[in-house]
């Protein structure tokens, strides 16, 4: 009996070690992790309750270097589940929403359905995945489904027909980008937005598709992690404050937010509540959307709103503060 306690007492440890250690993989090494990355909070739940169950029951002299291992995965929780909710800000705070809104379902009723959950939100800046193609749905249908946003964007350079974005905004845009990742339909567009008191650099961007594939997984995960390298750089380029919208298709704890993390800060941790869930299709209790931000920025109150059901995720959005 010891011995086998011994040996499940190293199995969980050393799943304990993967789940700390994820997000600093080198990016090709950490593809080959993405079932644990996606699958992070259930696995991670399960791996603290167990090992608490056997800290308080077990006297091996493993007792205290399984409870680092629970301080550890407490704080990979910390980026899925157990945060402070902050408070709503005062005025003059700048709403956004990011939202796929998978080519709404190829259906006009379902586009004005989503606008009108957006409307009552009245953010100042949409940012959209998974646009449908301008055969599916105009984009003229799209923009006068949204009359209240001046100023829009969408990938013109290449239209594809799956995973198109766009941009709507209250405020001015401009030097706008587009970029199509190697061999697929991913992409990213980013433009200046020129809002009261604060312009800043915005980045909506779809990364590599996960694809319910088993045998696509790891390949998939490879690209999206060369992509978060990519998306980076040009993160990095821009030189002023950045807000970065969009569907990594991946969890918080990958190596594709780390990137990201290392630069900006994570909205929905620092502002949010609860687990975040935003893709709805399976019960492997994804939160793949994200809203990231400069330092320059502080978020308040944000929500991933299981409250509609037009998409196969749930929009996310939160106010943002420019920092004195």
């Amino acid at each position: 009996m010891p011995k086998l306690v011994n040996i499940l007492l190293t199995s969980l440890a050393l799943s304990g070690f993967i789940f700390i250690g994820l997000p600093h993989f080198p990016a090709h090494f950490a593809g080959y992790f993405i079932f644990l990355t996606l699958c992070a909070t259930p696995f991670v739940v399960l791996l603290v309750l167990v090992e608490i169950a056997l800290l308080l029951w077990t006297k091996s002299r493993w007792r205290w270097f399984m409870a680092v291992i629970i301080i550890g995965c407490l704080g990979v929780l910390q980026n899925h589940w157990i945060r402070p909710h902050s408070t709503q800000p005062a005025a003059h705070s700048l709403r956004v929403l990011s939202w796929n809104v998978t080519n709404f379902y190829i259906h006009q009723d379902t586009l004005q359905k989503a606008a009108t959950f957006i409307r009552t939100l009245q953010p100042d800046i949409i940012c959209l995945q998974e646009r449908p193609h301008e055969n599916l749905i105009a984009w003229e249908t799209i923009q006068a489904a949204f009359p209240e946003y001046k100023y829009t964007l969408r990938n013109e350079e290449r239209e594809d027909e799956v995973l198109n974005l766009a941009i709507l905004s209250k405020y001015p845009l401009s030097e706008s980008e587009e970029t199509y990742y190697t061999d697929t339909y991913n992409k990213s567009m980013a433009a200046n937005v020129s809002a009261p008191s604060r312009k800043f650099r915005l980045h909506n961007a779809h990364l590599q598709t996960t694809q319910h594939v088993f045998t696509r997984f790891i390949e998939n995960a490879q690209r999206r992690n060369a992509q978060a390298d990519q998306l980076k750089t040009e993160i990095q380029a821009s030189g002023i404050p950045t807000l970065v919208c969009g569907d990594f298709n991946d969890s918080p704890i990958s190596y594709t937010c780390h990137k990201m993390k290392e630069m900006l800060d994570d909205a929905y941790t620092n502002s949010g509540n609860g687990p975040g869930i935003s893709y709805n299709r399976n019960k492997l209790y994804y939160r793949i959307d994200h809203i990231l931000h400069s330092s320059s920025f502080k978020a308040y109150d944000c929500i991933v709103d299981r409250s509609i059901k037009v998409s196969d995720h749930y929009p996310i959005y939160c106010s943002l503060v420019k920092e004195q």
